[in-house]
């Protein structure tokens, strides 16, 4: 999806160099936590980004992220946990492959967290069932009560 943009020195920023520095900010963070001025930053920095003209002009893509940026910084963007959890095992799986005893910790790591929505998905099917059992029981007893 990325590709090179010839930067204008004129500009004040270098986004691409701010975008860059988000990915390493994120990816050596010692927790999975952001305060919410960081993330507002790295939404407006991405954003600048794909709003470069030459970047809008190269990839017609660059749109569909912005789009899909502001939607996810106004929490419009739907992100299944199945999506979440399928996107952990693929870091997994290309974690294990690289075979690195240093990432060792964080493949451990990564796994937890995949059990933790994996468990997490099944207690939200659950309550759902249970959600929708318990207003069946309701609307036959309403209907039982309208009857009679």
């Amino acid at each position: 999806m990325f590709v090179n943009v010839d930067c204008n020195i004129d500009m004040p920023m270098d986004y691409g160099a701010k975008v860059r520095d988000i990915g390493r900010n994120v990816r050596h963070a010692s927790k999975l936590e952001v305060t919410d001025d960081d993330l507002k930053q790295w939404f407006d920095d991405m954003r600048a980004l794909f709003q470069i003209p030459q970047h809008l002009a190269a990839n017609s893509n660059a749109q569909i992220a912005v789009d899909q940026l502001n939607k996810l910084e106004t929490d419009q963007l739907h992100i299944e946990r199945t999506d979440v959890l399928s996107a952990i095992k693929d870091v997994v799986t290309s974690l294990e492959h690289l075979k690195c005893s240093t990432d060792a910790d964080q493949i451990s790591k990564l796994r937890d967290i995949q059990q933790e929505i994996a468990a997490k998905v099944e207690v939200h099917k659950r309550d759902i069932g249970d959600f929708v059992d318990e207003k069946k029981a309701e609307l036959t007893q309403h209907i039982e009560n309208t009857q009679t």
